[in-house]
């Protein structure tokens, strides 16, 4: 690509870049979300379920390289996320004062939530029957400093590690009332050593940990999804009859190609 060649893409995108970073400090100065969403959940009595998906201005931009390294005047993730996480989480804790939120559904919170942001937090999820989160990092906050005493569904859906400590922590919170659990990973890590545990190999103590949770909550529902692998067959039959042994509706798949949700 030419100088004058990316000086015309330059000139063509910056307006562009300028507008978005326009509305970006709108939304985050006079509290957009928090009017907009308390206006919706007012106007929602019967809303079943929430979906929280975060999006940065940039993505839509992907393909201008050039222009992504510049100043642009958007903020960052980091620097965004905190204000519409707290402005949006606020809305639904008033709106849950009417009509809770029961079903909630978490996507792209790349970073994890700030000490300050963890009472909001439980104020929301206080009331809510099913979690899905496609963010391995925030359900450490979830694991750790999140009390969900009415869940009784789990879903996590994550190309990060999933640190089998963190997931026995919050079955062992939620074994009263955790009815299905729904694993949607590529990598498991043991804390305790740090080895990481992929699709190709499941050492005997990577089984021992599924079933000690398996003997923790009561499971109804299981779902296991896992690149290719390479277990022998008394590991899967380990892992199906001790795992899964009290389970009425198991499903335990191994994909030869990447899951569309991963993609």
């Amino acid at each position: 690509m030419t100088k004058e060649m990316l000086c015309g893409m330059v000139t063509y995108i910056q307006p562009i870049m300028d507008e978005i970073a326009k509305d970006q400090n709108k939304v985050i100065y006079n509290g957009t979300d928090f009017s907009v969403l308390s206006v919706f959940l007012c106007r929602s009595p019967h809303l079943k379920k929430f979906m929280f998906q975060y999006m940065y201005p940039l993505d839509s931009l992907k393909d201008w390289r050039p222009i992504r390294e510049r100043e642009t005047g958007l903020r960052s993730i980091k620097q965004s996320f905190d204000r519409h996480f707290r402005a949006s989480f606020h809305a639904m804790r008033l709106g849950g004062m009417v009509n809770p939120i029961r079903s909630l559904e978490i996507s792209n919170a790349w970073q994890d939530l700030d000490e300050h942001n963890h009472e909001l937090f439980q104020e929301v999820l206080r009331s809510v029957y099913e979690l899905h989160l496609h963010d391995a990092h925030i359900f450490k906050t979830v694991a750790k400093h999140i009390n969900t005493p009415l869940l009784r569904s789990f879903k996590v859906s994550s190309t990060d590690i999933l640190h089998l400590e963190t997931l026995k922590v919050f079955c062992k919170k939620n074994c009263q009332h955790l009815c299905a659990l729904h694993l949607r990973c590529l990598w498991f890590q043991d804390q305790k050593n740090g080895q990481e545990y992929g699709a190709g190999d499941a050492p005997s103590p990577f089984l021992q940990d599924f079933y000690k949770i398996g003997k923790m909550c009561l499971l109804e529902e299981v779902s296991v999804y896992t690149l290719p692998h390479s277990y022998d067959d008394l590991e899967m039959d380990v892992l199906e009859k001790l795992l899964l042994r009290q389970v009425k509706e198991a499903d335990l798949v191994h994909l030869w190609k990447k899951p569309s949700f991963l993609i």
